[in-house]
């Protein structure tokens, strides 16, 4: 007799509660825009800007709370392709990239790029090297996958202790970017607007899991997307008649570079090795947008795309991802998806910097520090743009301006509402939740499936197993926001020492899991651990200035020396077991039930006949 199940299959009118969603989300700005014009003061219209979608969220999170226990990990696996490839891909990109992404484009330009080729390249080898057969596997953590494929329980939680330290570092990064936009909107400081951040993504998450975070980070990415497009759209339409910033951009790109000849910007040329992308104060804009490595070398732009790649493909937070499609078939197309879209933002992000420079190019360069621009002014008395020197006509080398604030000046400098400001703080900030409430949750699971119960022998009963993970989630945030404290750097390096931790740690053994039958559990082992400290050592070293290379580069160091110590310890100790081939080689089946779901279907069929 056929096993029944109360869970549904994809909900039909997924499109339609969306659509509802974007319906009320721009009515609140529609509203918040004519609240502007009656005259209501900026604090309420800051203050409803921050509410309103965090009210919504947690709503939405609060809905889908659940006590099943694959709804819970894995969402039912069924979430279609497109909704998880619109989480993944705003998810990937987080509140760093969303917020700092920007604003290297516009300090450093083409040298930029070396992020976003990393980025989609990782997307890339994710889809054709780990995500299907992890999502065949049916783990719920990356730790559960290897435990499963080597039989080891000590493995399983020795990989969830190394790669709990990237998840922290990633929550960190993620936290602080979120936190600086809130703090914009709620007038409050950044400690204040980091608590308000966990506590809005903790309470949906410990009561519903992948389920709650699956369906907040949709509204999340939704709303960052809204925020990033119209207000450069809507530029876009004015300055070239055409309502896509992504083609219209072009034109406005050439005169700039005429521009950047005439204000004598410098042909600069990095080393080789060199690393000196913008930090977070504000940055002389002296480099031309479309020259190539002025800033990056040439070597050094391609061990960041490097590293990036490794990290963005092996990322724990991403990976579980896999495990809430449909089937295998839907993984891949999800992670197709998510790299559209993830390259639609890229591409829009470019267009701001673009249209930034220009308006800074057209209407301050040439003024008098006495004359100058209403809202360049504005953007010195807030403390995110400056003038260096004291000649009296303003030359384009002598105007700074903070690399985090370029997303939030474009509207100011094209004499937009300020509803259009808080919309891209709004943006900003659910770019920030979706990327910290991904990074949360795995840390969470980690520490509930693979450190707590990891050990046991016995399967843990579900509501036992489900609060054990409720609890972790809190636990799991409230790690997030002390890592955040006690992390004070640049996000943007946070996230680059999280892909080199991540990227040395684990893409070697998942990808050798999968593609090298003989791999065992101490070279495997051995890679990991191997791959951890080198990758450690590197930031450590790179920091006090004891390497040639910077510490965002560590990575580079890292995953050879994980691969060298795998192979190495695998040749010096016994071969895997029979079984394991044949584990492998169904992994590698794409059709039929997964492993997971397989083992606990003839596990339960047991207890019935025992019973």
């Amino acid at each position: 007799m056929p096993l029944r199940t109360h869970i549904r299959l994809v909900n039909p009118r997924l499109g339609t509660y969306y659509a509802i969603f974007a319906g009320a989300f721009t009515a609140l700005v529609l509203s918040l825009l004519i609240f502007e014009q009656l005259g209501f003061s900026k604090r309420m219209l800051r203050l409803a800007m921050l509410a309103g979608p965090i009210a919504l969220f947690m709503l939405i999170g609060l809905a889908v709370t659940t006590r099943n226990t694959q709804e819970f990990f894995a969402s039912g696996r069924r979430v279609p392709s497109f909704f998880n490839g619109l989480v993944l891909g705003v998810t990937a990109l987080g509140g760093v990239g969303f917020v700092v992404l920007t604003g290297l484009f516009f300090v450093n330009g083409f040298d930029a790029l070396c992020l976003v080729i990393g980025w989609c390249a990782g997307l890339v080898m994710m889809v054709v090297l780990i995500a299907p057969y992890i999502r065949k596997s049916g783990a719920y953590t990356v730790p559960s996958y290897l435990a499963r494929r080597f039989e080891s329980n000590l493995l399983r939680v020795i990989a969830a202790a190394l790669l709990s330290v990237p998840l922290l570092l990633l929550i960190a990064a993620e936290v602080r970017v979120g936190a600086l936009a809130a703090s914009w909107l709620l007038g409050r400081s950044e400690q204040t607007a980091a608590v308000l951040i966990l506590v809005a993504i903790a309470i949906p998450l410990a009561g519903g899991g992948m389920r709650a975070l699956t369906w907040t980070s949709a509204a999340k990415s939704i709303v960052a997307v809204l925020a990033l497009l119209v207000p450069v759209t809507v530029l876009a339409t004015m300055a070239t008649n055409l309502p896509l910033p992504q083609m219209s951009h072009g034109p406005v790109l050439r005169a700039l570079g005429r521009q950047e000849v005439w204000q004598a910007f410098p042909q600069a040329v990095a080393a080789p090795f060199g690393f000196d992308l913008a930090g977070p104060g504000k940055a002389l804009i002296t480099q031309r947008f479309a020259t190539p490595f002025a800033s990056v070398g040439r070597f050094a732009f391609i061990l960041a795309s490097l590293v990036f790649m490794a990290g963005i493909a092996s990322s724990p937070s991403l990976l579980l991802r896999a495990g809430t499609t449909l089937g295998v078939y839907e993984t891949r197309k999800s992670i197709g998806w998510a790299a559209v879209i993830l390259g639609v933002m890229v591409m829009t992000m470019s267009s701001v910097a673009v249209f930034m420079r220009d308006l800074l190019m057209d209407q301050v360069v040439g003024a008098t520090r006495d004359h100058l621009p209403i809202w360049f002014a504005n953007l010195m008395q807030m403390g995110l743009a400056g003038l260096d020197g004291k000649a009296a006509s303003v030359v384009a080398a002598s105007i700074t301006l903070k690399r985090d604030a370029v997303l939030m000046a474009l509207p100011i400098a094209a004499g937009f509402p300020v509803v259009a400001v808080y919309l891209a703080l709004a943006g900003a900030l659910a770019a920030a939740m979706a990327g910290a409430s991904s990074a949360i949750y795995a840390l969470g699971a980690t520490i509930s499936e693979d450190v707590v119960l990891g050990l046991k022998r016995d399967a843990a009963l579900e509501s036992i197993r489900l609060t054990v993970a409720r609890l972790a989630i809190v636990l799991a945030a409230g790690m997030g926001g002390w890592a955040a404290v006690m992390a004070q750097a640049d996000p943007l390096k946070l996230l680059f020492w999280s892909l080199a931790v991540s990227g040395s740690t684990a893409f070697p053994a998942l990808v050798f899991s999968i593609w090298w039958k003989p791999l065992n559990k101490w070279g495997a082992g051995a890679g990991m651990v191997a791959g951890f400290v080198v990758a450690v050592l590197a930031i450590v070293a790179g920091e006090a200035g004891q390497l040639p290379l910077n510490s965002e580069l560590a990575g580079i160091f890292g995953i050879p020396a994980g691969l060298i110590a795998g192979l190495v310890a695998n040749y010096i100790t016994p071969m895997p077991k029979r079984h394991i081939f044949e584990l492998i080689r169904d992994i590698r089946v794409p059709r039929g039930e997964t492993v997971y779901d397989r083992d606990m279907r003839l596990l339960r069929l047991k207890q019935r006949a025992r019973d």
